[in-house]
């Protein structure tokens, strides 16, 4: 696997932000990192490499490891599901200060993003995380709005992909649309006014449901931008 640095070289005797114990073996070389204190050098280095890696559509796992190490301390700090929770404080606030008709509904993006692999530290992240949006879905369908959940799933996948919404606590939503659904995206536009899009995918948020919603919601998840702060 390669990391790049974006030609960043050090000074004579000036380290990389928190970098001890380096190696560092060109434009395109590795960074091997043995102990980091996050500060907000290395938090600022890591949002640029990552801004741009997400600019130019290049694997976010060809961050240097500094980067990995720096986002994992942010998931470890907390950092990451006080956002969460926040963003779902506002979504919820939100919607209780008006009042819902009977064809408003919220679209909402039910795919977990999830780019940083698997590690011990993420597990009470993505558990905390999935009884948020849970908790989230059920209040704003206890307030009385309609629910529809969108995934990017192909077709096929329909009926697994209700049965593990079920399995996960999820009930009684409008609509579930796949990739590609086209019937019953034109059913939602016919049959529902659609008054908010809460998403994790930005393209969810920037593509066609964001003519038709009155509030877009950008939910963080467990990407190297999003706990950077960069979306």
């Amino acid at each position: 696997m390669r990391y790049w640095v974006l030609g960043f070289v050090p000074s004579p005797g000036k380290a990389f932000p928190s970098e001890v114990d380096r190696c560092v073996t060109g434009l395109r070389g590795m960074i091997h990192v043995q102990r980091l204190v996050v500060d907000d050098e290395s938090l600022s280095y890591c949002r640029i490499l990552s801004l741009h890696s997400n600019l130019n559509s290049l694997d976010e796992e060809e961050l240097p490891l500094l980067c990995r190490d720096v986002a994992l301390q942010r998931i470890k700090q907390g950092i990451y599901l006080r956002e969460l929770n926040f963003t779902v404080q506002m979504v919820l606030t939100y919607f209780k200060n008006i009042q819902p008709m009977n064809r408003d509904a919220v679209v909402m993006d039910i795919d977990d993003i999830n780019l940083i692999k698997q590690e011990v530290y993420i597990k009470e992240a993505k558990h905390q995380r999935s009884k948020l949006i849970l908790e989230l879905y059920s209040k704003l369908r206890s307030q009385g709005y309609s629910m529809v959940l969108l995934s990017k799933r192909p077709q096929e996948e329909r009926n697994s992909t209700a049965e593990q919404l079920k399995y996960r606590g999820y009930s009684d939503w409008s609509g579930l649309i796949m990739r590609e659904d086209a019937r019953h995206k034109e059913e939602l536009e016919r049959d529902y006014r659609i008054v908010g899009v809460i998403g994790n995918h930005m393209d969810v948020l920037t593509g066609q449901w964001s003519c038709q919603s009155k509030r877009l919601f950008k939910l963080p998840s467990l990407t190297y931008n999003d706990i950077f702060g960069l979306q």
